[in-house]
């Protein structure tokens, strides 16, 4: 029978490389794979957060701002990704939330493209 004996400083390039090749692999999901549903999820937590366009919009043109500790605020404007893909900025609380959609998955239009931060049909 073999015994395997491996130094401390293997088993850490070891574990290294694994935790490396698993967020490469939650980064690097490519854009097809988006459905209706959000792809990515994003959380940022501030002093507040309210938003122009009334919440998880991706129809409606909006920001979301933020006021970090000392008062300093950050406008966080919805943009499109790609034709068919738009960015949102939704806030609970004072959590801002990123998510990433596919217009036509949401619309059921095929034809639905992402314009000036927000899907249209």
């Amino acid at each position: 029978m073999q015994r395997w004996c491996l130094s401390v400083k293997q088993i850490y390039v070891v574990a290294v490389g694994i935790l490396l090749l698993a967020a490469a692999g939650a980064f690097l999901s490519p854009p097809a794979s988006v459905s209706g549903q959000a792809y990515k999820v994003v959380t940022r937590y501030a002093e507040t957060c309210t938003e122009t366009d009334g919440g998880d919009d991706p129809f409606g043109i909006g920001s979301a701002i933020i006021t970090h500790n000392l008062g300093r605020e950050e406008t966080l404007d919805d943009f499109c990704m790609s034709v068919y893909i738009v960015h949102e900025y939704v806030c609970i609380g004072n959590t801002v939330f990123e998510k990433a959609y596919r217009c036509s998955s949401l619309s059921g239009e095929p034809n639905s493209r992402c314009y000036d931060g927000a899907c249209s049909v």
